[in-house]
């Protein structure tokens, strides 16, 4: 058996595999940590299946057995167990981080045009063009950074997946 167990409200989650009753194995965990232990679920699986769920989840990954408890983690922990769908569903949250790191790219270019064009336009009501290319630089320049760290974190979503 897979479980997911939470440490405290918002802390990290444990994946682990247990021969025995997971709520056991919380009361195990529970006399190391002085947090209360949430058990969110468990769901049928063998220890080789627990191996293949950490790989999956390695962008979440923070030490041992522990993950971090990202809301796209969250939700397919909760659709997993409530469902009762195998570990390989997993597979699915890291394809739904990556489009919608692409989707959020897609829509910094579409705001980059758009500010583009509206500047342009006000360029035709200002004699003073250099205080237009001094905030289209400055609009260029901020949307460049923030296209450069989306584009950093697909490629990171992108690598693991070889």
């Amino acid at each position: 058996m897979i479980y997911f167990i939470r440490k405290g409200v918002d802390g990290p989650i444990k994946i682990g595999f247990t021969s025995t009753l997971a709520e056991k194995r919380m009361a195990q965990l529970q006399t190391g940590h002085h947090e209360k232990m949430h058990l969110l679920g468990t769901i049928v699986g063998s220890i080789s299946d627990e191996k293949l769920l950490h790989k999956e989840l390695a962008n979440y990954h923070i030490h041992g057995e522990w993950f971090e408890p990202k809301p796209e983690l969250l939700m397919a922990i909760s659709n997993v167990v409530e469902n009762q769908r195998e570990w390989y569903y997993f597979r699915q949250v890291r394809t739904n981080a990556l489009d919608i790191e692409c989707k959020g790219l897609r829509l910094l270019v579409i705001e980059l045009q758009e500010k583009i064009k509206k500047l342009e336009d006000e360029k035709a009501f200002f004699v003073d063009d250099k205080l237009i290319k001094s905030k289209l630089e400055k609009t260029n320049s901020k949307l460049i950074k923030r296209i450069a760290k989306l584009s950093d974190r697909i490629r990171v979503l992108t690598s693991s997946e070889k």
